[in-house]
């Protein structure tokens, strides 16, 4: 039977002015305002199609907006899926990228098999130049101490309205008897990351399914605080308020040893890319206490998401490695499961990585998917940023 499609897509961004390209006015919105914006038809890719639900930023959800983004989330019950994913971006991203890539990605993943409504939520980042000249701001620290100006920065800032986002949606689904997930890609971790540090929501929001792709932040993020050294254990919170939490990493990634190598801007415990390596550590303490968190799962991806694989099977040759996992069919397949509860060693092509905890897992590749030798990657890359980046 053909699925009914979405009348709508969203888009949610706390951008103080969201379609300028131009640096020097791209930050956040203050006081966790929002502009929510609908376009036309299911997953529209076209940023001119976009348009505001209100006129100024707020704080408070538009009741157009909100009764759309209902009817559609009923659509997505009435498909066998109440969900809504609410997707994040990385750095590099203008409001356009957002655009288009929620248009890509949550058509990739419709085909794939999962019927709930993808949404947006869009940050303010930088275009590519400036993304990497201005990364974080020195010395280390975290939470960053300014709301504004580098990257990491522009994120803090963005605390309260992905706050105010994220009650929104809850209580939209709460409403609805739905689930909230958040599939998060690159950067869009250290959002999500920060957004969850230290919370103090109530009533708290319950969360589904949060998946870490090609994750920009630390790798001892979701170790046990009180296990591991200083500077550890910022996600720790994701163990309270999430179902399940996910993280998809390739060895492959031909973004992230670039960011590893800006060791002055991150975690000086844990300096290497949680999307290139995985968790820190899968064990078991003496007192047979867990060091990652619960509900969190890591997935070596490594012989699915590369270029060989992607190559053969037809990805265009501009999409990154990187960004590989949007356009994988098993990959995407694997996500769908994951959202609609699969438990975690049940979802095909998974194999036990036999990690003393057993949350640890490899992808395998599918019969499906044509795949060929893959060269190991050993290099190490070190570009230089500019001391006051």
């Amino acid at each position: 039977m053909a699925l009914t499609k979405f009348t709508n897509t969203y888009l949610i961004t706390n951008r103080a002015y969201p379609q300028e390209q131009w640096a020097r006015y791209i930050y956040p919105c203050t006081q966790g305002a929002l502009w929510f914006y609908t376009a036309p038809g299911q997953y529209n890719s076209n940023t001119a199609a976009y348009t505001p639900a209100n006129p100024t930023a707020t704080n408070i959800v538009p009741p157009a907006f909100a009764a759309a983004l209902t009817r559609d989330l009923q659509v997505a019950i009435a498909n066998g899926c109440p969900q809504i994913t609410v997707y994040v971006h990385g750095l590099a991203n203008y409001f356009s990228d957002t655009c288009n890539e929620l248009g890509t990605y949550g058509t990739n993943l419709q085909a794939q098999g999962y019927n709930g409504l993808v949404i947006g939520f869009d940050w303010p980042s930088y275009g590519e130049v400036e993304s990497y000249e201005y990364y974080g701001s020195l010395p280390y620290s975290f939470p960053p101490s300014k709301l504004s100006g580098t990257i990491r920065d522009n994120i803090n800032g963005s605390v309260k309205s992905f706050r105010t986002l994220l009650t929104i949606l809850s209580n939209i689904c709460k409403q609805n008897n739905a689930k909230l997930n958040f599939m998060c890609h690159s950067e869009g971790n250290y959002m999500l990351m920060l957004a969850m540090n230290r919370i103090d929501f109530s009533p708290t929001p319950l969360l589904n399914q949060i998946l870490l792709m090609a994750a920009d932040i630390n790798t001892g993020a979701l170790q046990t605080p009180s296990y591991s050294p200083p500077w550890s254990g910022q996600s720790w919170s994701l163990q309270q308020f999430a179902t399940g939490v996910t993280v998809y990493w390739s060895s492959h990634d031909d973004a992230l040893p670039y960011s590893e190598g800006w060791t002055n801007y991150h975690n000086p415990s844990f300096p290497n890319r949680l999307g290139l390596h995985g968790p820190a550590s899968f064990g078991l303490n003496p007192d047979k206490s867990d060091q990652l968190i619960r509900n969190a799962y890591g997935l070596d991806c490594s012989l699915v998401v590369n270029r060989t694989v992607m190559n053969n099977n037809r990805v265009p040759p501009s999409v990154t490695v990187h960004s590989g996992y949007f356009y994988i069919p098993q990959v995407l397949q694997d996500m769908s499961k994951t959202f609609n509860g699969v438990p975690p060693a049940n979802i095909p092509y998974r194999v036990s990585a036999n990690q003393p905890d057993g949350r640890a897992y490899v992808m395998k590749v599918a019969s499906a998917l044509s795949t060929g030798p893959i060269e190991p990657k050993n290099e190490s890359l070190e570009p230089e940023i500019p001391e006051g980046a």
